[in-house]
């Protein structure tokens, strides 16, 4: 995955947070504190994405059956 395709997820995941913490409350929040909020998920994403990436090509090792 290419470094542009990752700031565009990370930018999504952000504004996913920013919509669902902007409608969903009862109670109005700031638009600031909810950016705050939308861009420590991005953050807090973005390094467990570094830390822990997901690899789907990767083979499984127990695929070997015995005949």
């Amino acid at each position: 995955m290419t470094q542009m395709n990752k700031i565009i997820k990370y930018i999504v995941i952000g504004l996913f947070t920013f919509i669902a913490i902007r409608y969903i409350p009862t109670h109005a929040i700031l638009d600031t504190e909810i950016i705050m909020v939308a861009l420590c998920v991005s953050i807090v994403y973005a390094i467990l994405d570094k830390l822990l990436p997901s690899y789907t090509n990767a083979p499984s090792p127990n695929l070997t059956t015995k005949a």
